[in-house]
Parts: structure tokens; sequence; C-alpha cells
């Protein structure tokens, strides 16, 4: 498990978030690939503020959702030209989903509202970027793919926002918690059982 110094996490948080801020302008160059580069951000910048202690976990967790809303209305804003119902309703339903957790302050709402949209979006940005028969084969499938990914995604809001378990980087050891880190995530399971 490797052991970095303190700038390496440091250094790192700051390109992460200069990504997470610059990189959604540039959705228009390629509506495929940037949204996943930004989800390869939003996957990484945990563990780097983290380890980082730039942010304590609950103020990390508001400014991640903030991050993720910029990133997600920049791409429904290029869905739009496409006239998907389906991608708007979703956005929109996430879009209800996060203002009732920042009024309610209750996380564990994000499970009722799962991010639905990201990779619908990401199907929807293939087929019409890069092969005309996967809208086809959407078309087709709909329902079936719809299920698909809500088990799936329901599965991860479950893990993070309701049973608050721990990332996989530091879950499977594969990057080394900061002591820092490992009791700003105690907090967070001690507040998450009340």
């Amino acid at each position: 498990m490797p052991n970095f110094p303190f700038w390496f996490w440091r250094l790192g948080a700051f390109l992460i978030m200069l990504g997470r801020i610059v990189v959604p302008v540039f959705v228009y160059l390629d509506p495929f690939i940037i949204p996943i580069i930004l989800a390869i951000l939003d996957f990484f910048d945990y563990m780097f503020l983290m380890n980082a202690r730039l942010l304590t976990l609950n103020n990390y967790l508001l400014l991640d959702k903030i991050f993720d809303f910029y990133y997600l209305t920049a791409m429904f804003i290029i869905s739009l030209s496409w006239q998907v119902p389906l991608l708007t309703a979703l956005y929109i339903y996430r879009l209800l989903g996060f203002v009732l957790v920042i009024v309610s302050k209750n996380r564990k709402l994000f499970f009722i509202f799962p991010n639905l949209f990201e990779y619908h979006y990401l199907i929807y940005a293939y087929a019409f970027t890069r092969d005309q028969a996967v809208f086809t084969f959407m078309q087709n499938n709909m329902f079936l793919v719809f299920v698909l990914i809500l088990a799936f995604k329901l599965y991860v809001e479950y893990s993070i926002h309701v049973t608050n378990d721990e990332a996989m980087f530091f879950r499977y050891r594969i990057f080394k918690r900061s002591k820092w880190a490992e009791s700003e995530r105690k907090k967070a399971q001690a507040a998450n059982k009340k």
C-alpha cells in the first residue's frame, strides 16, 4: 500500500478540483469523452481531498454534490439538442433530490433520488456522437437498460449515502488513509447512526 507524502495529496486535490471546475466547460467538444473524464475526476476527488486535509467530510460531500450538479448541468444542456425526454426527466428528478438533500441535510435521500441521468446520458452521448445503432438499441430496450442502471445506482447510492461505506481505495487498502481522514470518517459514521 503506497504511503504518499502530504504534498502529493495536496497537489492532486488541487489539480482534481481545478479539473472539476474547468473541464465541464468543454463538454460540447466531445459530449461522450469529456463526461467520462469528469466521472474519473469525481471518482478520485474524495481520496485526494480527504488525505490533503482540505475539507471536513461533510464539507467535502456538499462540495462534491455542487460539482456534480455543475457537470451534470453542462451535460444536460448538451443533451437538450438530442430531444430525449427521458434525459430531461432524469435530470429534473436528480435536481429535485439534490434540493431536498440540501434543505433537509439528509444524504440518505439520494437513495430515493439516484443519479440515473449520468449513465443514461453516456449511452445517448455514445449513440448520438459515435454509433446511431445504439440509439435504436436504446429505443427497443429502454426498460431493460433503465432497470439495470437503476439496480446498479441504487447499490451505489445506498453504500455511499445510507451505510456510509468507505471509498474503494481505502476499503481495499489500495491507498492509506491519513489519520485526519480516519477521524473525519468516524465522525460521519457516528452522525449517520443518529
